[in-house]
Order: C-alpha cells, then sequence, then structure tokens
C-alpha cells in the first residue's frame, strides 16, 4: 500500500484497510496517536444479529456487524475495540508516546481496555462536553399504544409449519441447511408464542417448496407481512386531542410528537402512567482516553532519548490572559453546558501570566472580551472551550461525525513535539491532519472509505487556501449559503 503525499509532504495518506497499513510503519516510529475511531453505538443485539442471524465470519468480536450509527456500515468495533489493533499501534508509537483516542459513552469501557490490555497506561480520561446533543429516547407512552400484538395469529402459522415438518420428517437443522439460515427453523416452527416469528414472503414460498404444504396458510402469512411496521389499532384509533404548531417539541411533556407526526392523541389507560418515561439520556459528552506507552527510564530521561512522554503544559494553557492550567475538561460553550460551571472570581492576583504561544480558549458568549484574564470573573466555563464542528470544519463532507480542527488541533499540541509525527489510523474527514499541519507537524492518515478519502484530499487542498475559498467550497458542497463563521478559538492563529 503506497501512500498518498499531501500539503508538500506534511500529510501521508493511506487508504485501505488501517491494520495493512500499521503493518507497513517502522518500529517506535510515530510520535502520538490522535484519534477518532468508530463508536459502535449500534447494539450488541443488532451487531450480532438476534437469535437466527447468519453465521458469524471473519474477526469473531463483530463479524455480524450491521449498519452502525446513522447507517454508516464502518461505525463497528472489530477494530477500535481489538487489542491486536492497539498492539500494532504500540509497537509503532516511540516509547513514551501519548494515543489520545475519542469513544462513545457506552463503549469507552471497551476501547479504554483494549488499549490498556495492548500495554498502555491509561493516564486519563478527557471529556468533551457539548450541548448539542439530539436526545434518542424512546416514549414508553407512545410505544404501548403503538404496540400491535400478532402472536396469536404467528402462532397458527408456526404450529402450521411445525406440524409441516413433522409430516415431512425435516428436522430444524435440515430447515436451516435448505434455507440458507442459522437457527431460524426453532422459530418458524415454535409451538410457543414468546418464541414463534412469521417468515417473509420469500421465505414462506421456500418453506412450502421445501416441506411440500399446501395454501391454507397463504393469504394469512401476506397479511401479517403487510402489516409488518403498522401501528394498533389502539394508536389509530385514540382521540386527537390537538396538533402542536411549529417546531417539533424535543423535551418530555404530556403530549409528545415527532416531526413525522404533530397530531396530539389521548393516550389510552394502559399508556397514561408511562407519559413521560424514556429509555435514554440526551448525549451531551464524549470520553476520550488518554493513554501513553510506557517510559524508557524516567520522564527526563525519555524525553532526551526520544523527544516524547511529557505534555505540553504552558503551549496548551486556556484563558486569554491568565494561562489557566489545562483540564481533562473542554466544552462547546453552549449556554446548556456553561449553565453547568460555578461562577468565579479569579481577582485577588493569585494567579500568574501566561506565556507565549499558549493555547487560548476562552472565547464563550457573553464573557466579554477580557474573559480568562487576570482579575476577571464569570462562569468557571470560560477556560475550556471548544465550539462543535461547523462548516468551516466540515467544507462540504457528509461524515456524520466531524470534529472541531481547533479541538484536534489542541490536543495535537498537548502530546506532540513541535515537527513531530502524528498518527491518526481512522482517518475520517483528515481533521487531525490539517490539525497538525497548522501546527507545523507532519501527520499520517489511514483511510478505508473511498467517500472520506476524497474529503480528506479536498481538506488538504483547502488548508492551504484562505477563509473566502473554504467558504465558497462549503457553500457549493451544501448548495446553499448559510451563515458562516470561520473564527477560530486560537487568539494566537
Amino acid at each position: 500500500m503506497t501512500p498518498e503525499t499531501l500539503l508538500d509532504g506534511k500529510v501521508q495518506l493511506y487508504c485501505g484497510d488501517n491494520r495493512d497499513a500499521l503493518a507497513q510503519l517502522p518500529d517506535d516510529s510515530i510520535d502520538s496517536i490522535v484519534t477518532d475511531p468508530p463508536y459502535a453505538l449500534v447494539s450488541i443485539v443488532k451487531r450480532f444479529g438476534k437469535q437466527g442471524a447468519a453465521p458469524a465470519k471473519g474477526n469473531a468480536a463483530y463479524a455480524r456487524a450491521s449498519a452502525g450509527f446513522m447507517g454508516q456500515a464502518w461505525d463497528t468495533g472489530e477494530v477500535a475495540f481489538s487489542v491486536d489493533f492497539w498492539r500494532e499501534c504500540f509497537r509503532v508509537l516511540k516509547p513514551g508516546g501519548h494515543v489520545v483516542a475519542f469513544s462513545g459513552t457506552r463503549a469507552y469501557h471497551r476501547i479504554a481496555c483494549a488499549i490498556e490490555d495492548a500495554g498502555f497506561e491509561v493516564r486519563d480520561m478527557l471529556q468533551w462536553l457539548y450541548g448539542s446533543g439530539f436526545p434518542k429516547s424512546h416514549d414508553v407512552a407512545k410505544g404501548i399504544d403503538k404496540r400491535r400484538d400478532d402472536r396469536t395469529d404467528i402462532l397458527a402459522v408456526t404450529c402450521f409449519v411445525a406440524d409441516a415438518a413433522d409430516l415431512a420428517g425435516r428436522s430444524h437443522a435440515e430447515i436451516d441447511a435448505h434455507m440458507g439460515t442459522s437457527d431460524m427453523a426453532r422459530w418458524w416452527t415454535s409451538r410457543l408464542a414468546q418464541r414463534c416469528q412469521c417468515p417473509s414472503l420469500e421465505q414462506w414460498a421456500a418453506l412450502k417448496a421445501f416441506l411440500d404444504f399446501g395454501d391454507d396458510m397463504d393469504a394469512e402469512v401476506a397479511r401479517l407481512n403487510e402489516r409488518k411496521g403498522e401501528h394498533s389499532d389502539t394508536w389509530k384509533g385514540a382521540r386527537i386531542i390537538g396538533e402542536y404548531q411549529g417546531a417539533p417539541e424535543m423535551g418530555f411533556g404530556d403530549h409528545r410528537f415527532n416531526v413525522r407526526d404533530t397530531k396530539i392523541r389521548e393516550p389510552s389507560e394502559a399508556a397514561r402512567p408511562w407519559q413521560g418515561w424514556g429509555t435514554a439520556l440526551k448525549p451531551a459528552c464524549e470520553p476520550i482516553c488518554f493513554g501513553r506507552k510506557p517510559l524508557a527510564g524516567t520522564v527526563a530521561e525519555n524525553v532526551i532519548e526520544h523527544g516524547v512522554g511529557a505534555l505540553n503544559i504552558d503551549g496548551c494553557r486556556i484563558g486569554a490572559d491568565a494561562g489557566r492550567f489545562p483540564a481533562n475538561v473542554i466544552h462547546d460553550g453552549s449556554a446548556e453546558i456553561t449553565a453547568l460551571f460555578p461562577e468565579s472570581n479569579s481577582s485577588g492576583g493569585k494567579q500568574t501570566s501566561g506565556h507565549d504561544g499558549q493555547m487560548r480558549m476562552g472565547r464563550t458568549s457573553g464573557d466579554g472580551a477580557n474573559a480568562g484574564g487576570l482579575g476577571d470573573s464569570g462562569s468557571a466555563a470560560r477556560f475550556f472551550y471548544s465550539a462543535k464542528a461547523d462548516d468551516h470544519d466540515r467544507v462540504g463532507s457528509k461524515h456524520p461525525t466531524v470534529k472541531p480542527v481547533d479541538l484536534m488541533q489542541w490536543l495535537v499540541r498537548l502530546v506532540t513535539p513541535k515537527g513531530g509525527l502524528v498518527l491518526d489510523p481512522f482517518g475520517g474527514t483528515g481533521t487531525t491532519g490539517e490539525a497538525a499541519f497548522r501546527e507545523g507537524m507532519r501527520c499520517i492518515l489511514m483511510e478505508r472509505e473511498a467517500a472520506y478519502q476524497d474529503d480528506i484530499r479536498r481538506r488538504m487542498r483547502l488548508a492551504l487556501a484562505g477563509p473566502d475559498e473554504r467558504k465558497r467550497e462549503s457553500i457549493k458542497a451544501k448548495e446553499g449559503d448559510k451563515p458562516f463563521d470561520a473564527g477560530s478559538l486560537f487568539a494566537n492563529l
């Protein structure tokens, strides 16, 4: 696999599987790893498949991977949760080098354990907080009224198939072998309502041919298949008591609805006690695993010998003037998040001045021009700011999880020596590459998906362009103009 050279050799792009690309890198050649792996947000049940799913192939951990976050087939954990993968990362990283890996809250433990089991020391967990996450909670009251219970009718079908299988002398194993399924015959021939499943029309035709039964149940199977996805008669017949006008309601209320259905229905007696109950909290943070390859001796000895092993504290101090010590919390400046921080007063001369070249992350709304400076006061949130990705960060990409370049730049600067080599094995749209380029560093990106390889090439081209061309490119990709803010959280850039 020959890498593409971008940005006059500052960035190299490996187009293909990162495991193949890693095998080409020499031992102890990378200064830092800053990456945003797939979060594998699809549930374990969906990832492995329910009872009767097709046999697993390939990697044993997540071989039955279905489409993951926002329907993306790459959102699986077969690489990001693999100890073998992180051992390869360990091999190419210099002694004392840091790994910074984003994750989702539901799967942080898996990626952290894989990184630790590969030999890294888990030094900390950073938190990126944001207020713009969309709640993906299931409305329990609505679910009760929408549910349709066809188990009795389905059981009649599966008992009919079971009788036909007995008459034909066919076992479950023989049915599955003929149908090319794994353990589905038990569901299609179940005599228990809890385990019965109606075959699809295609499966029904194949079962008829194999078991040689008549047309008695054809109409019923067709009816049950037509009803799939339909709501219950309770929901359809519920009294409409209003209709919401305006933007869809996002929070809990007595009568919730979604953008596809703005009618407000009177809940049934069974659903009424469960109004306001849901299944998930609003996402507001992403944990970042912060690890380090063991040192070769002391920190002092390691930095002299290998040039890595310490953190760029002064270069990453937070605040426009004061230069507050960098913390393990970063946020997006939204009202929801800043409200969680206490008011603080930094007057009294207890703080020392910042240093040249420091990170300045004090850009929060309402703090004024001197946010983060000596003698100021206000929300403590002003010291931990990094906005969510905007049009300037996306430059037209359709990737669902683009990270803000400023945030990646702060992380790159924190763990990488000037002129060092950064590795991002999950390149995505190339934000880590642009961040490293801004910092005067080199970067190796690895990306398997062709669409995102094109995003990386476009980003690298625009990294040398001015904000006006970047804006035009974003507008062109979005097919329409929108208000645009290309501001950086770094006052010194």
